[in-house]
């Protein structure tokens, strides 16, 4: 009721608010709140990476463009066609359900964390990006070692089960 007398959104009688007007009010309010912090975080933004956040229409598209001017990407090669499909299908992400997507009752407590974005946490544990040009394998005899394998850490493979061991 404050907020309303403030505002001048009472009735006549003092006692009953004029919702419609105190909802554009607080809309109002809303839009002011948003603006200030929009303009904060493009003066952020713009003072640590030279950037104009509304020249992007993602914040992934901002720091794709921020990683190319810091020479990131060097000696990275994109991939397109067929190298790119095949290492497409070993990434998976934007997965947000319980297992079978079936309510899970339980009788004790769960945390429930809204990790909306782990871009930034991915991008902080990456040790680097693959560079030079995406070799094929041909042995189709290869074992890997503990050795190869630190070496090979952007290996994909594709293979075929041929049986499962039902003891597993």
């Amino acid at each position: 009721m404050e907020n309303a007398a403030e505002w001048g959104c009472l009735k006549d009688d003092g006692k009953r608010v004029d919702v419609v007007e105190y909802s554009r009010r607080y809309c109002v309010m809303d839009c002011e709140v948003l603006r200030a912090g929009w303009l904060m975080f493009e003066g952020w933004v713009l003072e640590i990476t030279g950037l104009n956040v509304n020249d992007y229409i993602s914040i992934s598209s901002l720091a794709d463009n921020f990683y190319r001017n810091e020479g990131v990407y060097e000696g990275v090669y994109e991939m397109s066609h067929h190298v790119r499909e095949f290492s497409q299908r070993s990434m998976v992400g934007g997965r947000c359900m319980q297992n079978s997507n079936e309510m899970c009752k339980t009788d004790f407590a769960i945390d429930d964390y809204d990790a909306t974005s782990l871009y930034p946490s991915s991008q902080h544990r990456l040790k680097g990006y693959l560079k030079g040009k995406p070799k094929v394998l041909t042995d189709l005899t290869y074992q890997p070692s503990k050795h190869t394998m630190a070496i090979l850490w952007g290996l994909w493979s594709r293979m075929w089960v041929l049986s499962v061991n039902s003891r597993l």
